[in-house]
């Protein structure tokens, strides 16, 4: 047990490489297998290099040592720190970068050193690759793995110029046989005991599990005294991502599980099966819901029919007093006429009747006798039918409005609660390089219930356009994530917005103010939507960073 030895070119040790990477394959199949059926980590060839140790003497120039590394971030690499300890100890010793795809080495600068944690970070110029992506899911013993580095066995007969160039890293697959909180040195290093093929010069390299996503820094390699059975060993995330904080580096950083070829098959085929009773289900819920809607329906109806025929019977009463008041009464003689004809006496006319001038003695006619109507009654007649006219309306207005937002809104909390509730399961979500503007990605998955709760941890506030939505204030990358879940397409989105040191101070704030409810349940999705909207305010531009995928509900 102990440090990966520096170009150890012995047929002893060739041999027990041999050995072990023989029974890697004779005892792990299985691990090898599910490792090779991801071909997620390909994307991560571009991203692990070469760290050459050169010796610059009168003599001229020596190839010292080799060892491994990935990039973490735009120029920045991360290796063992054993890998370039003899720079720091020999002079006239530098450092290149050789990366798959360069022109050739790039000189390098030691950063940050650590010999107790064995990490170093190193620094150079010109074209960086992509950064990989770490991944800060604690893995579990049984998860396939995959080993990229510059292993000596590749270059045992190869010259010091053919080893410099640019060349894609060696791949070795396995998996994880156990964690360990400390290093083959004993010192306190949580690590990665896996059965993926290393050997000297692989050090430094990084450990991906199966999307491709750092999860360990290979650093050394055990051997069992009488066995002869050998594993790596690897520095565990933790150790890591601390040490790229203290040196001012943000890496890119993933929570999120890491779904393989095989869960994703499965979960297609459990979907296929799945199916006709899923519809099934559909069309009870849609049934359910439509009934509810046509027994609401049914009573606005009947009740807007009864206030509609009351209404109606009550304009009809108005307009008939208001047609009554508006007829003008008969003009009437003065009263002093009046008086007059009440006192005269009554005579009998007399008036012919025929040709033969007859005459006849008719009764005499009594004068008629209009009595004076007051002046204020007309005005008195018309106000009543306007009162009850205005009354209708304003009971009409009254009663029928509220009743038709009350319907609109029944209709759209049903028609959000039953999106809500057919959304609601496991999702096995494909990242989709396309929208999120990167070529490589790892697929997810989650479970979220019909309160919004995601992985019965995180609780979602609706938004608009059937949207599940969730703002995160990110402070040690001074960074606003908003993430969002879309219940009609299935979409899954993450975009991550810059702050400045004083908007970052002022979204700290806002944050204190509109604590993050700690219950996981419908009833506190007030405090997670009063939450979003006080983060969201600080959300400006466009993102430097998106990630997209594309869900589907499995069983």
């Amino acid at each position: 047990m102990g440090r990966l030895p520096k170009l150890d070119r012995r047929p002893a040790t060739r041999l027990l490489a041999a050995l072990a990477a023989a029974a890697l394959v004779l005892f792990a199949p299985a691990a090898v297998v599910r490792a090779q059926s991801n071909t997620s980590s390909e994307a991560a060839f571009t991203g692990a290099v070469r760290v050459a140790l050169i010796l610059e003497s009168p003599q001229g120039r020596y190839l010292h040592s080799t060892g491994s590394g990935f990039v973490v971030a735009p120029n920045y690499v991360v290796t063992a720190a054993h890998v370039v300890a003899p720079a720091r100890q020999i002079q006239g010793i530098r450092i290149s970068i050789v990366a798959p795809g360069a022109a050739g080495p790039a000189e390098a600068q030691v950063v940050r050193f650590s010999a107790l944690q064995d990490l170093a970070i190193l620094r150079f110029d010109g074209p960086s690759p992509p950064p990989l992506t770490i991944s800060t899911v604690t893995p579990s013993p049984g998860d396939a793995v995959v080993a990229l580095g510059y292993p000596d066995m590749d270059d045992l007969r190869s010259p010091p110029a053919e080893i410099v160039r640019p060349t894609p890293p060696s791949r070795s697959a396995g998996a994880i046989a156990s964690l360990r909180d400390r290093a083959p040195t004993g010192d306190p290093i949580p690590t990665i005991n896996h059965e993926a093929a290393i050997s000297s010069g692989s050090s430094g390299g990084p450990l991906l599990d199966g999307c491709g996503r750092v999860i360990g820094v290979n650093s050394w390699h055990a051997r069992g005294g009488e066995t002869l059975s050998a594993r790596g060993v690897a520095i565990r995330v933790p150790p890591l991502v601390e040490f790229l904080r203290e040196a001012n580096i943000s890496p890119d950083l993933s929570d999120d599980r890491c779904v393989t070829a095989l869960e994703r098959a499965e979960a297609e085929r459990d979907a296929a099966v799945a199916a006709l009773a899923e519809q099934n289900d559909d069309i009870r819920r849609r049934l359910a819901e439509a009934d509810r809607l046509t027994r609401f329906t049914l009573f606005a109806v009947v009740a807007g029919g009864v206030l509609f025929l009351t209404s109606l019977a009550m304009m009809m009463i108005a307009l008939f007093g208001m047609r009554r008041g508006a007829v003008a009464p008969a003009p009437s003689a003065p009263a002093s006429q009046n008086a007059a004809a009440q006192s005269a006496p009554l005579e009998p006319r007399v008036e012919p009747i025929d040709d033969a001038g007859d005459l006849v003695v008719l009764p005499p006619t009594t004068a008629a006798v209009t009595p004076v109507a007051s002046a204020d009654e007309p005005a008195r007649r018309r106000w009543w039918p306007m009162a009850v006219l205005i009354a209708a309306a304003a009971v009409a207005i009254g009663f029928v409005l509220p009743l038709a937002v009350q319907v609109m809104r029944s209709s759209a909390d049903m028609r959000r609660a039953a999106g809500e509730a057919d959304f609601a399961g496991r999702h096995i979500c494909r990242f989709d390089p396309a929208a999120s503007g990167v070529r490589e990605g790892a697929d997810t998955s989650f479970a979220i219930d019909a309160a919004g709760c995601v992985n019965a941890r995180t609780l979602y506030a609706p938004a608009s356009g059937g949207l599940l939505k969730r703002v995160v204030l990110n402070e040690s990358r001074g960074m606003i994530e908003v993430v969002t879940l879309s219940t009609r397409t299935g979409e899954f989105r993450r975009e991550h917005f810059a702050l400045t040191d004083e908007r970052l101070a002022e979204a700290r704030a806002a944050a204190r103010e509109t604590p993050a409810p700690e219950r996981c349940e419908a009833s506190a999705r007030t405090g997670v939507a009063r939450r979003n909207a006080a983060l969201q305010h600080f959300v400006t531009g466009q993102p430097v960073q998106r990630a997209v995928w594309r869900c589907q509900k499995a069983p």
